[in-house]
């Protein structure tokens, strides 16, 4: 069987591979204007008053309850792009990437070798049910439970 080389630029060559794969996989996400499902809509609403009284994190009178590190994840993306959903679509693709690429760095910290920690990975990143999650803002707050 092919050895693949334990350097850091095999890593490096995959993850290049990778980020091509994302690219060509989730490329057009980024144009996607629709806000897809309610819940992205009350997201967006609570941001655009969280950002203007952050106190408005903790209130009962949210539309769409997430957690403080997600809230603060969407505020800083808000600060950033404002409530466009290009802005929120790439951050969420950028956190899938890097969520594949921790599934191959975990399984070879755990022992596995290099060449079968890289094949979930890849196997991750396209895996068909995430299509769906991908149209979804909400859905980061997965990605980074994930991660």
């Amino acid at each position: 069987m092919l050895k693949i080389p334990e350097n850091r630029s095999t890593f490096i060559a995959f993850a290049a591979v990778m980020a091509l794969l994302t690219v060509a996989t989730f490329g057009s996400l980024h144009a996607y204007d629709f806000w897809d499902g309610w819940d992205d809509w009350d997201v967006i609403a609570d941001i655009r008053v969280m950002a203007k009284d952050v106190s408005y994190m903790f209130s009962p009178d949210r539309r769409y309850e997430t957690r403080p590190p997600v809230d603060l994840v969407f505020l800083a993306g808000y600060y950033l792009w404002g409530d466009s959903p290009a802005g929120f679509r790439l951050l969420q693709v950028g956190l899938h990437l890097l969520a594949s690429m921790l599934v191959a760095h975990t399984l070879h910290r755990c022992g596995v070798d290099r060449e079968l920690s890289l094949i979930p990975a890849l196997l991750f990143l396209v895996n068909v049910a995430h299509f769906r999650a991908m149209h979804w803002i909400t859905c980061i707050n997965y990605i980074l439970s994930l991660i």
